[in-house]
């Protein structure tokens, strides 16, 4: 009888402790889960999740959302995904304890808290800063690109007014390369190509143009 209760007791410490370690993620979450919808608490996006679960492939559900994590560049929709995939380890993590699985309850838990630990890394101030910083570097190179494309297709028409029929494209475009390299505005565009790249770039922008009068 002492062995039975014995049993019992350390049976009933152990799911003390997983339900103790269950609402602990559960909290944490809620606190992530606000960035995304700050009306919604952990329990209600469980609720939310069990209520159509029932027609979704749960392995499925957790491995699209684990590709969506480890391929999308942005910030939120990795957020997202990773909080999807907490919900889904604490349901099956409740669901094992219901059935008194303590160790797959302890598996789900783990992974619940592997996913938490890369949400509180992934919403790192020093972290987002810096993706915000590589966001806003690549957006400025985008602009500037767009900016010497422009410039360059003004050349061009301003060149082709006063075109010299007796020169080839190639000549045309070193022409208006070296023209452009004179006036200092413009060549800060060019930025850390090469002058041959920069040709390059001029003349095949320069043939695309020819091509598009030619069009009737």
């Amino acid at each position: 009888m002492k062995k039975i209760a014995q049993e019992k007791l350390n049976e009933n410490q152990l799911m003390s402790l997983l339900n103790a370690s269950l609402q602990n993620i559960k909290n944490k979450t809620t606190m992530y889960l606000n960035i995304i919808d700050p009306s919604t608490s952990t329990e209600e996006a469980i609720e939310y999740i069990r209520k159509n679960r029932a027609t979704w492939d749960a392995n499925e559900i957790i491995n699209d959302f684990n590709i969506e994590r480890l391929t999308t560049s942005n910030l939120k929709k990795r957020t997202h995904a990773t909080i999807n995939l907490v919900l889904q380890h604490l349901i099956n993590a409740e669901d094992a304890l219901t059935a008194k699985n303590h160790l797959t309850a302890w598996n789900s838990l783990l992974i619940a808290i592997e996913y938490l630990g890369y949400l509180e890394g992934l919403n790192d101030p020093i972290i987002t800063k810096r993706a915000s910083r590589s966001e806003d570097g690549g957006r400025a190179k985008a602009i500037k690109r767009s900016n010497l494309i422009k410039a360059i297709q003004q050349n061009i028409e301003n060149y082709l007014q006063n075109r010299n029929k007796n020169k080839n494209n190639d000549q045309i475009a070193r022409e208006i390369t070296d023209f452009m390299y004179e006036n200092e505005a413009e060549s800060r565009l060019f930025g850390k190509k090469s002058k041959d790249d920069i040709i390059s770039l001029v003349l095949d922008i320069l043939i695309e143009h020819l091509k598009k009068q030619s069009i009737p």
